[in-house]
């Protein structure tokens, strides 16, 4: 038995969700470049919960050669960005990581084969969780993930009973894109001119999507990596970020900003690392939006966001410049840990 299909009868049992794997037989193939990387949406018919309805779209980005960025949390292109939403960065060799946002803890990630990883989170002030695992499992056709878990909480007590959450992927992605884009990026406010709310700590990912577009996720205040670089420790009033999120084509399709601050965005690119936005608030009686660039430095480690125009509380304003510094694997070096 291949030890992908030893993890399978491991945490489901013979027979459970046959249908969700959509798994090829022993002897798959390398992982394709990009495979894990995209828009993920639940599917519903398939997922078997022993949690509360969260979590209906997962983005993930890639990070070095080694790791993604993740954000989950987000409850579809309806959830107003002031629920949960939660993100880390992580390399997939069981070192541990930070996870920010909405809920605050550690967590731990190692790949198995080419499609199949093992998690764990950690949480210092919870030892009755520690028990808390889960496998992340890649169809070969790179469109589909099984997420199963074990969830030890104050709702289920046994270990034997697992969440089972599968996604689909919402458009495929092209390898042929120029990852220089692709990641988390920090706010760095020393090199920015805030002139809009919000003006607390903030992270941009940009995820990719198809082979001429992204996704665009703002999340801002709550506990941030700015916080974890300056030695705070989360807090639990920290536990609604603010978060904006659009998937959009470069070539000026209108597409859907969700989140605190509702918008029509269209994005067209117009040089390798030069973009021009415009967001249009067709929800505020003022109607008048927004109008920016987005600047890539050469070396890939800097973004610079600038707009003008009517902010979200209707008061004009001019030249936001937002500096974001990439982060990177080698300035977040994972945590050694023994296992739990």
């Amino acid at each position: 038995m291949s030890h992908r299909n030893l993890l399978r009868r491991t945490f489901l049992g013979a027979g459970v969700i046959t249908a969700a794997m959509n798994m090829s037989a022993p002897g798959f193939a390398a992982t394709p470049p990009g495979c894990f990387f995209g828009v993920w949406m639940i599917n519903e018919q398939l997922t078997q919960r022993i949690r509360p309805q969260r979590g209906l779209m997962m983005f993930l980005a890639p990070w070095g050669d080694n790791g993604w960025v993740r954000v989950g949390g987000i409850n579809g292109i309806d959830d107003p960005g002031i629920q949960r939403t939660e993100y880390h960065f992580v390399t997939w060799d069981d070192k541990v990581y930070p996870v920010f946002g909405s809920d605050p803890r550690h967590t731990r990630y190692k790949k198995i084969d080419d499609f199949t990883l093992e998690s764990s989170s950690i949480r210092e002030n919870r030892p009755e969780r520690a028990g808390n695992s889960s496998i992340t499992e890649f169809s070969e056709d790179c469109t589909r993930i099984n997420w199963i878990s074990t969830i030890l909480d104050d709702r289920n007590d046994d270990p034997n009973k697992k969440d089972i959450r599968v996604y689909d992927k919402v458009e495929p992605y092209a390898a042929a894109t120029s990852d220089i884009y692709f990641g988390a990026w920090k706010l760095n406010r020393q090199a920015s001119t805030l002139m809009r709310s919000p003006m607390d700590e903030e992270t941009v990912v940009f995820v990719p999507w198809g082979d001429n577009g992204w996704a665009h996720i703002t999340i801002s205040g709550s506990y941030q990596p700015e916080d974890f670089k300056g030695g705070l420790k989360p807090t639990r009033a920290e536990r609604r970020p603010e978060r904006n999120m659009y998937w959009a084509t470069w070539d000026g399709t209108p597409a859907f900003n969700s989140g605190y601050d509702p918008a029509q965005v269209t994005v067209r690119k117009i040089g390798d690392y030069r973009f021009v936005t415009e967001f249009i608030r067709i929800h505020q009686p003022w109607q008048q939006g927004e109008t920016g660039t987005i600047v890539f430095s050469n070396d890939g480690k800097r973004v610079t966001e600038t707009r003008s125009g009517i902010g979200v509380d209707g008061i004009e304003f001019h030249n936001d410049i937002r500096v974001y510094d990439k982060i990177v694997p080698a300035e977040w070096p994972g945590e050694i840990r023994a296992p739990q």
